[in-house]
């Protein structure tokens, strides 16, 4: 079935009571709720269930948990904040859009149009209304697994979970802070917020092995990918990411090399930034190392290897 961009969408925008009742839970959250202003002077991030988040975020997230209704069919990509999401995207969308074989076949860029739970489908202010195309059941998100809606969890739909090597996550983090230099904070000060676990949707390894529990608990609904595996080893992770989400590649498809077509589809953005090369730039030998042990101490009980 050829999915268009172009298909009339259904609407899943919900009434105003929604929104008095998001607003109050907002407000008490924001009331009590434990803050941190490490990484901007001007913004804080509040604590909810165990995650930071900035006033923003933590709205949105509030506003999906009470209203995303998820069906069975639905596929959630995963990932936590500068994991090279679009890349799980692109290679998504293309195994569920791959009946275009003129899309696959053209040389152009891909700009998968995917909504994302907690940013896209729900709006802020009561008179707008926001819609997706039904026949593209995916969505993106990076609320951590214990904070998903809980029609997600119910559901029973199919989790796509992709990580990144946490020193790059964290090099890429700082850089967006800002748009030069003088905007940012100091590095010292990021790198020892983040190793702390508070950084905008919280600490990367409980993000991560809250994923990595569900995959153990749930393979056959929750998938986990690396995004350093995706680069390196992108054909077979195609494969993989397809049968997961029941479209496996025929023979023919095979043939006609379908397969190689998707992975090495583009987008419309440099597909990998330069973040592993900022990483040797940036972070001292000390701050790599530091990391690296943390990620070995807390993935090491699960049997998790990332970096």
């Amino acid at each position: 079935m050829d999915i268009s961009s172009d298909e009339s969408s259904t609407s899943i925008y919900q009434n105003s009571q929604y929104h008095e009742k998001i607003s109050r839970k907002f407000e008490e959250i924001t009331s009590t709720a434990s803050k941190n202003s490490e990484w901007a002077t001007f913004r804080d991030l509040y604590q909810y269930q165990g995650f930071w988040y900035y006033e923003g975020f933590l709205q949105r997230i509030l506003q999906a948990q009470e209203q995303f209704k998820a069906q069975p069919t639905d596929i959630i990509l995963c990932t936590t904040p500068d994991s090279d999401a679009l890349r799980l995207q692109t290679l998504a969308f293309a195994i569920m859009n791959r009946t275009t074989t003129s899309s696959l076949e053209s040389g152009n860029p891909l700009q998968p149009k995917i909504p994302c739970l907690e940013m896209d489908l729900f709006p802020m202010h009561k008179d707008l209304e926001i819609s997706f195309n039904p026949k593209l059941p995916l969505f993106t998100t990076h609320i951590p697994y214990t904070s998903l809606p809980k029609s997600i969890i119910d559901s029973k739909c199919k989790i796509v979970y992709m990580c990144r090597n946490p020193k790059d996550v964290l090099v890429s983090q700082w850089r967006n802070i800002g748009t030069t230099d003088l905007d940012r904070i100091p590095l010292n000060q990021a790198y020892r917020s983040f190793c702390k676990g508070v950084s905008n949707y919280g600490s990367f390894w409980d993000h991560v092995l809250g994923y990595w529990e569900a995959t153990m608990k749930w393979p056959d609904r929750v998938l986990f990918l690396t995004n350093e595996k995706l680069e390196t080893e992108t054909s077979f992770n195609v494969r993989r990411l397809a049968q997961f989400l029941g479209r496996p590649f025929s023979l023919d498809e095979e043939r006609r090399g379908v397969v190689r077509k998707i992975s090495m589809k583009k987008t419309k953005e440099i597909q990998r930034n330069k973040d592993v090369e900022d990483q040797m730039d940036y972070l001292s030998k000390e701050m790599k190392d530091h990391i690296d042990q943390i990620t070995k101490n807390r993935f090491k009980g699960p049997g998790l290897i990332i970096g």
